[in-house]
């Protein structure tokens, strides 16, 4: 959710209409089967657990699983460039997969990372 605002712009839900609107009823469809069966077992005391509160369930995962891989075929497309060694071909990234694509800040010598694991884990502290 925290990512949600980064990724939208470029994403393929808000570039194809259908499919944006499909996976926003399908969600708040599953939702609303999940929270009605849980209202079913919390407040009227009915024992929903199977099948309903289970199925309910199953859908709502499904539903999630189908959302979160066109998230991540999507954020995998714009990552392609990122593997290509050459600097100059590369497209700029989206902030999203600048945070996936996260290197060692160049001021933090690794000499220095190393003496400090080492130290770590020969029981020496500084």
């Amino acid at each position: 959710m925290v990512f949600l605002p980064f990724y939208l712009p470029g994403s393929s839900l808000l570039r194809k209409p259908s499919l944006g609107v499909t996976a926003l009823v399908l969600w708040i469809v599953g939702q609303a089967a999940w929270l009605q069966q849980a209202y079913e077992l919390e407040f009227l005391g009915r024992t929903t657990f199977v099948p309903g509160l289970w199925l309910a369930s199953m859908l709502f995962f499904g539903i999630n699983c189908w959302i979160l891989g066109i998230i991540v075929r999507d954020v995998g497309v714009d990552a392609k460039p990122a593997l290509d060694t050459n600097v100059s071909q590369q497209k700029k990234s989206s902030p999203l997969q600048s945070c996936l694509n996260f290197q060692q800040p160049s001021h933090i010598p690794s000499q220095h990372l190393r003496r400090r694991h080492q130290a770590s884990s020969s029981g020496h502290h500084f």
